[in-house]
């Protein structure tokens, strides 16, 4: 592995938070209800694991292919082969880049891949001198 980063969310995790208070409430409300108190326990682990997931992403990039994932997987995931990519650009400001598939959250900076075919794919980093750097030993040509 050449890279390794993780880009979280403080306001994502206090959103996640404030979220279970109601969640809460509502079990409350509902407790002599069993099929009621399944249903809302149900739906409040699926709300947990979504925002779970958005809350931060996993940025790994290695001699074969870039991963992008978010904390489980389960929504935000993206993997990019080295010799798909055409070229890389780096921005200043986590909403700069404007990647098809655009996976940010706050951050310094973001990474905009460009591949040869399909999609490009945005990034958000906070580390954008390091990823440009790996980048730059693997080839990739930097957009102007």
């Amino acid at each position: 592995m050449l890279y390794e980063e993780t880009v979280q969310s403080s306001k994502y995790n206090l959103f996640l938070a404030i979220l279970f208070a109601p969640i809460l409430i509502v079990l409350f409300a509902v407790r002599n209800n069993p099929p009621a108190v399944k249903i809302v326990s149900i739906e409040a682990i699926i709300v947990f694991a979504i925002i779970w997931d958005i809350s931060a992403l996993n940025i790994r990039i290695t001699h074969e292919e870039i991963k992008i994932r978010g904390r489980l997987g389960l929504l935000v995931r993206k993997t990019i082969k080295i010799g798909e990519i055409k070229s890389y650009s780096v921005k200043e400001g986590w909403m700069s880049c404007s990647g098809l598939l655009h996976l940010t959250l706050p951050a310094k900076a973001c990474v905009l891949i460009t591949r040869k075919k399909g999609i490009s794919v945005s990034f958000s980093t906070n580390r954008p001198e390091e990823i440009a750097y790996v980048l730059s030993t693997l080839n990739i040509p930097r957009a102007p």
